[in-house]
C-alpha cells in the first residue's frame, strides 16, 4: 500500500526527480528544482542550526565563562561576510586565508598520518611480533608494495644501470595499479549501494511493496 506520509512522498519525488537526470543525460527543470531544493535546505540547516550552536556553544559561551581570545575566531568568522559589504570586500582574504591553510595544514597531517605513517609502524610492528604466518606474510607484501610504490615516483633514478631497479620499479607501477583499481571499484561499489538504498526506499517505504 502506497505511504500517506508527506514527508516520504517529498523524500520519493525528489529522488525521481534527481534520476530524472538520466533520462537524456541532461539537466531538467525537475532535476534542477531538485538539485536547488535540496542544496538549499542543506545550507539553511547549516546556517539556522549548526552556526548558531557552534557560535553559541563555541563562543558566546566560552567569551562569558571568561576565555576572552574566541573573541578572535568569532571576528574572523564575522569578516568572511564583509564580501556582501560595498566597499570592504577586501577584508574576506584574511579570514579565508586562515581558513585555507588551517585547513590544508590540518589535512596533510591527518591523511599523512592516517594513511602513511600509521600503516608503515603497524606493518613494521605486525611483521616482528606477527602472531601467524599469514599476516606476516600480509604485511611483508604490504611493505614491498608500499617502498616499491614509493620507488616509482623516483623517476631521476629509472635507467641508471643499477641492479634490480628497473624491475622493482616496475613493480610499484603493478601494485599501484591494483590500489587505484581496487578504489575506483570500492567507489563504484559505494554508489552502487547509494542506488540500493534509494530504490529500497521508493519500492518499500513509498510503494509499500514487500
Amino acid at each position: 500500500m502506497i505511504s500517506t506520509d508527506i514527508g516520504i512522498w517529498i523524500g520519493a519525488l525528489l529522488t525521481l526527480f534527481v534520476y530524472s537526470y538520466f533520462v537524456r543525460s541532461k539537466q531538467n527543470i525537475f532535476f534542477r528544482f531538485a538539485q536547488n531544493t535540496i542544496v538549499g535546505c542543506a545550507l539553511g540547516y547549516t546556517i539556522s542550526i549548526v552556526m548558531i550552536k557552534n557560535i553559541d556553544y563555541l563562543g558566546i559561551s566560552k567569551i562569558i565563562g571568561g576565555q576572552v581570545l574566541y573573541i578572535i575566531p568569532i571576528l574572523l568568522g564575522l569578516l568572511v561576510y564583509a564580501r556582501f559589504v560595498p566597499g570592504y570586500t577586501y577584508l574576506t582574504r584574511t579570514p579565508i586565508a586562515f581558513i585555507v591553510t588551517v585547513g590544508i595544514v590540518l589535512g596533510a597531517r591527518g591523511a599523512m598520518d592516517a594513511q602513511l605513517f600509521t600503516v608503515m609502524l603497524s606493518s613494521v610492528n605486525w611483521l616482528v611480533f606477527g602472531t601467524n604466518v599469514v599476516t606476516s606474510l600480509n604485511n611483508l607484501i604490504l611493505i614491498i608494495g608500499l617502498i616499491s610504490g614509493i620507488t616509482y615516483f623516483f623517476f631521476t633514478m629509472k635507467g641508471k644501470g643499477i641492479p634490480g631497479y628497473n624491475q622493482f620499479w616496475l613493480m610499484g607501477r603493478y601494485f599501484l595499479m591494483v590500489y587505484f583499481g581496487t578504489r575506483y571499484g570500492m567507489t563504484i561499489l559505494s554508489r552502487l549501494s547509494l542506488l540500493i538504498g534509494r530504490l529500497q526506499y521508493l519500492l518499500f517505504n513509498w510503494l509499500g511493496l514487500r
